[in-house]
């Protein structure tokens, strides 16, 4: 029984530390050639889509169609994916895992020889107010996905003002401040 309590607050103590990364831009680089000046090919011979993320933690693990290892330069992590890819899962050792669907950003198709910037950030360390200023920004110039990522997690920590934008807003009542009395 004691260590059935103990391993519990164990666990909890773990879940608690561990940090919130969420996406904040997802967006294709039409300028930027990077992935035909240091190219991938894969397994037919294509040029594959080059996927830049900037992330303030380094991804332990990737899921998804890559071609070869995650090139590390600083903060930004290239990842090369064979064209048509549409999702990927990246996994951090202290952090939680992200998912990226690119269609819910508006790429319906990876194409070869492309370029999508991923800016990842956390939303723990990063001021409260500028979270919900950003996500307020997001959410008024309809990039609806990104807003929802910045302002859900802000909403589950008791901040009201996310609350109220995601219920005036018809989101789920959970992030009601009316709900969460009943």
């Amino acid at each position: 029984m004691r260590t059935s309590i103990s391993l519990f607050f164990i666990f909890a103590a773990i879940n608690l530390n561990a940090q919130e990364l969420v996406i904040f831009k997802c967006e294709p680089a039409p300028t930027d050639i990077t992935a035909r000046t240091f190219p991938r090919k894969d397994l037919n011979g294509e040029l594959c889509c080059l996927i830049k993320v900037s992330s303030p933690a380094n991804i332990s693990k990737i899921q998804g169609n890559i071609i070869g290892d995650i090139t590390r330069n600083g903060q930004e992590n290239w990842i090369y994916c064979s064209p048509g890819t549409k999702r990927l899962q990246l996994l951090f050792d202290q952090y939680n895992n992200i998912d990226i669907i690119f269609p819910e950003y508006g790429i319906n198709n990876l194409e070869s020889g492309s370029v999508i910037e991923v800016q990842l950030v956390d939303i723990i360390q990063t001021d409260e107010q500028l979270s919900l200023l950003t996500g307020i920004k997001l959410y008024q110039a309809k990039r609806y996905v990104p807003a929802l990522n910045i302002l859900k997690p802000l909403a589950e920590r008791g901040n009201d003002n996310a609350q109220l934008l995601l219920a005036e807003n018809n989101y789920p009542s959970a992030y009601s401040p009316v709900a969460q009395n009943i």
